[in-house]
């Protein structure tokens, strides 16, 4: 973790951060040649105007959103163990509502894991490190995403909007295992749906929208 400090502007309310809003924006803080100077994807403190201690944060200087909300422990260390802490809580939570290993692994800032999309596709794992600071830790995401689900292939697809506007490249790679052949039948909702992990939109399956496909189904029994 870098030693520099990000300071809110007067006026801008800290409150919100405190209770979890997870973005800082550019026009949030106080901006200088120094912060302009921080290396996307690194650790630092957020304070607010009088210089309380709000939260661990990681920045991108070239991007809109400045700051993500990492921990409220100053002290964390993003390391393997605090990603596999966070792995560990949203895989508990996905197997309490999923009877199968089909579902959105880690959504974001709503598992505590800032810009990181992972979705599984029973022993397949599609990962979108969509912010500076998971592209930076790919490679350790990737080995804790296997280690604690036990699965065999951990792709990273790196297409889409979200990327592009971090200033991060759309290579796609394959972490562990084999490039999975042809496309992955996902059960969901009674029916089959085909996920094409490599080249489909995103990580292949918008799982996110399962409730609405569920929804929508019931409208439709003819």
């Amino acid at each position: 973790m870098t030693e520099f400090t990000l300071r809110l502007r007067a006026g801008v309310e800290a409150k919100k951060f405190r209770y979890g809003y997870p973005w800082i924006y550019s026009n949030d803080i106080i901006s200088d040649r120094r912060s302009k100077a921080l290396i996307p994807g690194s650790f630092c403190k957020l304070v607010d105007y009088e210089k309380n201690p709000i939260c661990l944060v990681t920045v991108n200087p070239n991007s809109k959103i400045f700051a993500r909300i990492m921990d409220f422990n100053l002290q964390a260390i993003i390391d393997a163990t605090w990603i596999k802490d966070k792995i560990m809580k949203a895989l508990s939570l996905r197997t309490e509502i999923f009877r199968d290993p089909f579902y959105r692994l880690i959504n974001a800032e709503a598992d505590g894991l800032p810009g990181l999309i992972a979705d599984r596709f029973n022993k397949v794992v599609v990962m979108q490190p969509n912010a500076f600071w998971t592209e930076n830790m790919c490679e350790v995401i990737a080995r804790s995403i296997k280690e604690v689900c036990e699965i065999d292939v951990v792709v990273k697809n790196a297409a889409g909007r979200s990327r592009r506007l971090e200033g991060l490249d759309d290579k796609n790679s394959v972490f562990f295992g084999d490039i999975p052949e042809g496309v992955i039948s996902v059960p969901m909702n009674g029916a089959i749906y085909k996920a094409d992990v490599i080249s489909g939109q995103k990580t292949g399956l918008f799982y996110d929208q399962r409730q609405n496909h569920k929804f929508v189904a019931s409208l439709a029994g003819g």
